[in-house]
């Protein structure tokens, strides 16, 4: 099974084909563990750094290195720019929203969204993921800060009166 014993690994395609099958089966902890075997082989490869950033911040709950990996993946993709591959930035986006969210940060969540927007603005999971997060209703008093108590506590009695979907 190891290089060293004689045997192929599995190409790159194939563990990422085996990561993505386990993971519209629901199967998170299997993935991540096809993606540690993969980076064995294949440690710089993007979409497995991108996906096993995501992963360790739902599965393991480390947002913060789940942040690290994806970012290194999205940095790590100006390579297969610069040998002519065309590449999807879509999921990458998607990877390090998910995993800010893990993290705790919408705000930095919803900008990795708009960012993959940029380079792809029909991404249905990109649209799909920002329209599940929603958006912020403009403060109550405009002028106001959205932290000003006022605005707390006029949004907080506009939210019970009107709801969440109201505007």
């Amino acid at each position: 099974m190891d290089q060293l014993q004689g045997t192929q690994p599995k190409s790159c395609a194939e563990f990422q084909e085996e990561v993505l099958r386990l993971l519209r089966s629901g199967r998170r902890n299997p993935a991540l563990g096809a993606i540690r075997e993969a980076l064995r082989y294949y440690p710089d490869d993007p979409f497995l750094l991108s996906y096993q950033g995501y992963l360790i911040s739902v599965v393991e709950k480390d947002g913060r290195r789940g942040v690290q990996l994806c970012r290194k993946a999205i940095n790590g993709l100006g390579d297969a720019l610069v040998n002519g591959t065309s590449v999807d930035y879509s999921p990458y986006f998607l990877n390090l929203s998910k995993a800010y969210l893990s993290a705790g940060d919408k705000k930095s969540a919803m900008q990795a969204i708009q960012r993959g927007l940029t380079f792809n603005a029909n991404s249905r999971a990109l649209l799909w993921e920002l329209k599940r997060l929603g958006t912020r209703r403009s403060p109550p008093i405009p002028f106001l800060k959205r932290s000003n108590p006022l605005n707390r506590i006029i949004g907080k009695l506009r939210h019970k009166v009107v709801g969440r979907k109201g505007s």
